[in-house]
């Protein structure tokens, strides 16, 4: 199955994502290309929509597109949107920063979350939530929430 996002062109923010065949992203030389996918896509909704291939493992665009994340054409990179007035955006990141590092307990030697903080904006802090088990820290993955549509030709 192949992932896209749908953009707003007026302001690349994720309106839709899409979850389409295999089948209908495979060209007439057998190959599965974004641009097939697209083609199909636009036959459904129209030619003046706009898509991106995404990846539910994050492995094009930095990270899996949800609905309300922007599209940054100059980094082609799928960015959440700012948690928090007082976070900035890091380019070579492509994610929000807080003004404050994560408490440095919070996470294992292999970058893993062991405890949860989460942000105050008012007193811009971190705040002690809870220690995660071992079972959180295993299944961990770095995938928003996903919100999709499965389109397959009948």
């Amino acid at each position: 199955m192949a992932h896209f996002a749908q953009i707003d062109p007026k302001n690349n923010t994720v309106i839709n994502v899409i979850v389409v065949s295999n089948e209908e992203c495979t060209d007439a030389e057998g190959n599965e290309t974004e641009a097939q996918g697209i083609l199909y896509l636009r036959s459904i909704f129209g030619d003046n929509t706009h898509w991106l291939k995404t990846s539910i493992n994050n492995s094009i665009r930095t990270r899996y597109a949800s609905i309300g994340y922007t599209y940054r054409v100059e980094e082609d990179a799928f960015v959440r949107p700012c948690p928090f007035p007082s976070w900035v955006y890091n380019p070579d990141t492509r994610d929000w920063k807080a003004p404050v590092a994560y408490p440095q307990d919070g996470k294992n030697a292999d970058g893993k979350i062991i405890k949860r903080y989460d942000w105050n904006e008012e007193s811009q802090s971190w705040f002690y939530v809870f220690d995660l088990s071992e079972k959180d820290i295993l299944r961990q993955a770095n995938i928003g929430s996903i919100d999709y549509q499965f389109l397959t030709r009948i």
